[in-house]
């Protein structure tokens, strides 16, 4: 019986403990980050860096020396990271909300909290901009204070409580020039006075962590610490700056020629961030900016410090695994750069420890790997389910259990330039950039990356290997962050809408598909078995699709249906989906108003991939003349996947913008002289004649047009726009048209840079094309764009709807009005917008008042010192309005 007892009180004492620490299985994780941080730290050979903490934690665990970074900077790098996708994957290169255009995805955090985990979050885990945390799964994500969280968790040196270096700016580099700083804070270090050293943000979210260790914890926990220090600006407790000894420090050695055999255009990129560098030599401070740097680096390390001293106290210091890493590093006047956004080295290669929960000590693994290979490590290491999403990195359990087990291998490093990219391994680097350019350098003998080989043939099959490990396509570029908007509700989550107006525009359809069994829609596909016929095609499959494999002396013949495409249909776009092997010719042709049968040749380019065009034609007359009483037939050699037929739907004037312009009650001003602003050009673009408004720096180009007053008049408020125009670049489309206010108003078209042609639809309700514009012109359109078509119709919204949606309608009599006036400003709204709530920020972000719009009328107090206010309105649906002023304490100003 006494042993019965004894046994029990072990199995009780057992479980308490597994229970304190979590599970015994699953150990408790401190995901650890800093920001911008190079290799300049000690455990990677660096020796200027006083980074104990740092020493400390490799001694614990396992450094990989050659580590690199998933992106080029902090947006798209810790997008891949948290999600376990490359850019190439989703498309996230830049400033994309991943959690936008991907809801579906399980980012890392969450991955944790769906499978027994507890998540807590603190700092720059996301980009550091407001609305970038993803604020789904977390048990709590830490902000410091309610304006944090006003402005949906800003996690930089942000916020009204933040201290400073006295004076501010502090840097030489705007101290000695006549440079502005901006809130970015570039180029930006200085001391904090140590008596405000706890009121830096980076030690308040550790702190925060600290206290959070130091809690009973029933079930294991997950816990992101996000630095957002040594990123800019360098600022740090003036004990951390006390640590250098100028007369000590060693800049990075540079190649004085070392752009010469870089590839344009980023050659040019360089010489012209050169400057900068040019700018610290001629003022003497490239030791300070070391110095600050190196600061703001130990500084970083302290908060480590504080995070191990606080496990150790701890119940989970047994059973608890810290990964350290950096989401990309930074350019020290390397290459020219003060920054990042590059393939090279000082970009790519960053700092990653793994240490504690029984992992091999002391250790270093010299073999290449990647960060995006965090998600799956740690999938394996803490029995996470396999992720719905197919994760791109590769686990490093094997060698987190065995370090001398590890292999190399190609590490995948794409640019926010979408198809540029790096592939990298201990030996070799090999960098790819979207126009064809190339580098090459080899590791071993060049660590610095100063000799480009990839001019030297001896090289070429090491590169055609590496090429590889590149992905066959690159993903189009998801949503940009500059076309969404920011929404809060009333419990104050957030979440993203697409402030964009636009919504793809109508159309009526004709497909088939080359599946098996073909499915057709409104096409009737001629199928003649018959191999003597001209008309006989093979069913097949190709790169694993499905398609029709059309023999280079056959055809393959469609009919369209005669019930939703006539004669008079002249305007169609023909969507067709090939395979593009070998380089011959082969032709696509359709019945046209003409009464003959057009062409329109498409080369094969060998690329081995599949390939959708889309070609739009303005002379189509579908009347059954073709043999088969075909409309459309497709010669070969070739294999094809789908063939789809658009027309739009009815619009009232149009105009297409090919060679032979073709007008239908819109005028279009051809300009011939490239010193006016009237000047375009008549130019073919992927298969299409179009128009381009280009930028010339001589003068802003436009596109104008003036509408038939007999068709569309001054009155006709309702319009629909439909715009085709090539989806190149990031920069928005403008389009100005004349209003009910006789001012020009604005509408804008994100780019997603997937270099096909698009058409989108903006309904207006406030329209009056009464020819007052330049020109005597209803609407312009700005460069540098390629447009095909323009079209208007009435009295319908973008929908086909004859009735306005609860949003349009919303949108078509809402009114604010903000009237500056001493000490605050008068606002009136329309009673639609009671109810909506009130924000005013400064030009810093800084939420300054918020209220709810209770009455039509009102009066908001601020005192404010005077500078320049946005005044918000957001209602349910969103953004209603945006105003800028510029406030003077105790007089009245004007509206901005």
């Amino acid at each position: 019986m006494k042993q019965f007892i004894t046994l029990v009180l072990l199995i009780i004492s057992f479980l308490i403990q597994v229970n304190a620490q979590g599970t015994s299985d699953k150990p408790n994780i401190i995901f650890f980050s800093a920001d911008d941080l190079n290799t300049n730290i000690n455990p990677l050979g660096y020796t200027q860096a006083k980074t104990p903490n740092l020493d400390k934690l490799a001694e614990m665990g396992i450094t990989f020396t050659n580590a690199h970074a998933p992106g080029v900077f902090c947006a798209p790098s810790r997008t891949a990271i948290m999600t376990g996708l490359h850019a190439s994957t989703t498309g996230c290169y830049n400033t994309e909300v991943y959690h936008y255009d991907y809801p579906d995805l399980t980012p890392l955090h969450m991955a944790f909290s769906n499978n027994g985990y507890k998540a807590y979050g603190a700092g720059k885990l996301f980009h550091h901009r407001a609305g970038f945390m993803d604020p789904r799964g977390w048990e709590e994500f830490f902000a410091r204070s309610q304006e944090i969280k006003d402005v949906g968790y800003e996690t930089g040196y942000f916020g009204s409580d933040v201290p400073y270096p006295d004076p501010h700016p502090y840097s030489p580099y705007y101290t000695k020039t006549n440079n502005i700083i901006n809130d970015g804070g570039f180029l930006e270090w200085g001391p904090i006075a140590n008596e405000k050293a706890e009121e830096i943000p980076d030690a308040i979210s550790t702190n925060w962590v600290c206290d959070l260790l130091q809690q009973e914890h029933t079930d294991p926990f997950f816990i992101g610490l996000g630095l957002y220090t040594p990123h800019y600006p360098n600022y740090a407790p003036q004990k951390y700056f006390d640590l250098y000894n100028r007369d000590l420090i060693q800049v990075p050695e540079l190649k004085v020629d070392d752009l010469n055999d870089i590839p344009n255009p980023m050659r040019q990129q360089m010489i012209n961030r050169s400057r900068i560098q040019q700018t610290l030599e001629d003022i003497d401070a490239v030791k300070d900016a070391i110095i600050g740097y190196l600061a703001a680096v130990s500084f970083a390390d302290a908060m480590l410090g504080r995070v191990l001293d606080a496990l150790e106290a701890s119940a989970y210091k047994d059973n608890t695994l810290i990964i350290f890493w950096s989401d990309q590093g930074y350019h020290q006047g390397q290459k020219g750069n003060w920054g990042k956004h590059t393939l090279w080295q000082e970009t790519s290669h960053v700092p990653l420890i793994f240490a504690g929960n029984g992992l091999p000590q002391n250790k270093k693994v010299n073999t290449t790997v990647s960060l995006i290979d965090m998600y799956p490590t740690l999938v394996d290491l803490c029995h996470l389910p396999v992720q719905k999403q197919l994760l791109d990195g590769e686990s490093l359990i094997s060698v987190l259990q065995d370090p001398a087990s590890s292999t190399d291998r190609n590490v995948f490093l794409p640019s926010h330039d979408r198809g540029s990219y790096a592939v990298i391994n201990k030996d070799w680097k090999y960098i790819y950039y979207n126009n064809g350019t190339e580098e090459f350098y080899d590791k071993n003998n060049d660590p610095n990356e100063w000799y480009n080989l990839a001019g030297d043939n001896s090289y070429r099959s090491i590169i055609i290997e590496m090429q590889k490990s590149a992905p066959a396509e690159f993903h189009p570029g998801a949503t940009p962050q500059s076309s969404l908007e920011l929404v809060f509700d009333s419990n104050g989550f957030y979440h993203w809408e697409n402030k964009d107006k636009s919504k793809p525009a109508k159309f009526v359809e004709a497909s088939v598909v080359f599946s098996d069994p073909i499915t057709e829609k409104n096409i009737e596909f001629v199928e003649n078995s018959n191999s003597t016929q001209e008309s006989y095609t093979i069913q097949s499959n190709k790169a694993g699709q499905s398609c029709r494999y059309i023999q280079h002396d056959r055809h393959a013949y469609f009919k369209v249906s005669d019930q939703l495409f006539s004669m008079e249909d002249n305007e169609m776009m023909l969507e067709l989906t090939y395979f593009d092997n070998g380089t011959n010719l082969f032709s696509m042709q359709y019945n046209s108003t003409s009464s003959v049968v057009k062409s329109i040749d498409i080369y094969k380019t060998n690329t081995n991939k599949w390939i959708t065009k889309v070609f739009m034609v303005t002379d189509a007359s579908f009347n059954n003349l073709q043999n088969n009483q075909a409309d459309v037939r497709i010669g070969g050699e070739v294999y094809i996947r789908s063939l789809v037929i658009k027309k739009h739907i009815e619009s009232l004037v149009s105009v297409t913008l090919t060679n032979n312009i073709m007008e239908n009650g819109i005028e279009f001003l051809i300009g011939t002289d490239p010193n006016k602003e009237t000047y375009t050009q008549a130019v073919t673009k992927e298969d299409n004649e179009c128009r381009l408004i280009p930028t010339l720096s001589e003068k802003t180009k436009y596109g104008y047009f003036s509408v038939d007053n007999t068709l569309i008049t001054n009155a006709d408020n309702e319009l629909v726009f439909e715009i085709t125009y090539l989806d190149q670049g990031t920069t928005s489309l403008l389009l100005n048209y004349n209003s009910l206010n006789e001012k020009y108003e604005k509408l804008e078209i994100p780019k997603n840079n997937t270099n096909k042609w698009m058409t989108s639809a903006f309904y207006v309700n406030d329209a009056a094309l009464n020819n007052l514009q330049n020109n005597q012109s209803d609407f312009r359109i700005r460069g540098t764009e390629y447009i095909r078509r323009i079209a208007l119709r009435k009295g319908v919204d973008n929908e086909g709807n004859t009735s306005l949606s609860p949003e349009q309608e919303l949108h078509s009599h809402m009114l604010v009005k903000v009237q500056p006036v001493t000490g605050g400003a008068n606002i009136s709204v329309s009673n639609d917008l009671i109810g909506a709530d009130l924000y005013v920020y400064n030009l810093m972000g800084v939420l300054q008042k918020r209220q709810q719009v209770n009455q039509s009328e009102f009066y908001i107090g601020l005192g404010v010192p005077q500078g320049i206010y946005i005044f918000v309105v957001r209602s349910d649906n969103g953004l209603v309005s945006k105003k800028v002023l510029f406030l003077q304490r105790w007089s009245k100003s004007a509206e901005i």
